[in-house]
């Protein structure tokens, strides 16, 4: 009768753990990757939201800060956010606006989509829809 493991039982075993052990750290090392950009995208996301604003289109191709474009909205007593709102720095691009109608001999409502590019490390795209008619 035997009463302990040989040494090749034992190499395999300590084999299959470590291929099972990188198998799991491979996973978890995806997961913090998407874990990171889906927090970084998320961030962005809410920074970009400080530049939608309705007067956004008189600054085509220009680069403005958060700071620059709520200045005249809010009032922001803190320093520290102040100086927080002038990093978020965005480059504004506003392409022509595309027309929608309907076929001539169709009825139906008329819009305009202005779009929006707000370009940095992660570039955003945007559109404002108003319906002109109907």
């Amino acid at each position: 009768m035997r009463r302990a493991f040989t040494l090749v039982e034992l190499l395999v075993s300590v084999v299959i753990l470590s291929v099972v052990i990188l198998y799991a750290l491979k996973l978890y090392d995806g997961s913090r990757k998407q874990i990171l950009y889906i927090s970084s995208l998320s961030t962005q996301t809410l920074s970009d939201s400080l530049f939608l604003l309705p007067n956004i289109t008189k600054y085509n191709s220009d680069t403005k800060s958060a700071y620059d474009l709520l200045e005249s909205k809010i009032k922001i007593e803190r320093y520290e956010s102040r100086q927080a709102l002038r990093e978020y720095k965005r480059e504004i691009n506003i392409p022509e606006p595309i027309f929608i109608t309907p076929p001539p001999d169709q009825i139906g409502p008329k819009a305009i989509i202005d779009p929006l590019f707000l370009k940095d490390e992660h570039s955003s795209r945007y559109r404002f829809l108003k319906i002109i008619a109907f």
